[in-house]
């Protein structure tokens, strides 16, 4: 849960929550059609969530072309504002 301090969501017009943690270098936003390398961990919902996979732990990053339909929509848009080296938290619900 977040505590006071700390950033809030933001969210899109599709409906994605997301806090940018991390901001990237400005100058390398992918566009649709690029191919992305992405690191990232997911969890269930809820108070206790649970790590349900991890690309940190199979030394496998996830590789992507935005907008192909190779990653989930929440990835292609998260990433679509997202610099190089950035991170960012999403929820999807």
């Amino acid at each position: 849960s977040l505590r006071e301090g700390d950033k809030k969501f933001a969210t899109s017009p599709s409906g994605l929550r997301y806090i940018d943690l991390r901001e990237g270098d400005g100058t390398k936003v992918p566009k649709r059609g690029d191919v992305v390398v992405v690191d990232w961990v997911g969890y269930t919902a809820g108070y206790q969530a649970k790590k349900i996979e991890s690309t940190r732990e199979t030394d496998a990053p996830f590789t992507f072309t935005v907008g192909s339909g190779e990653a989930i929509p929440a990835f292609d848009e998260a990433v679509l504002t997202m610099g190089k080296g950035g991170v960012k938290r999403i929820e999807i619900a």
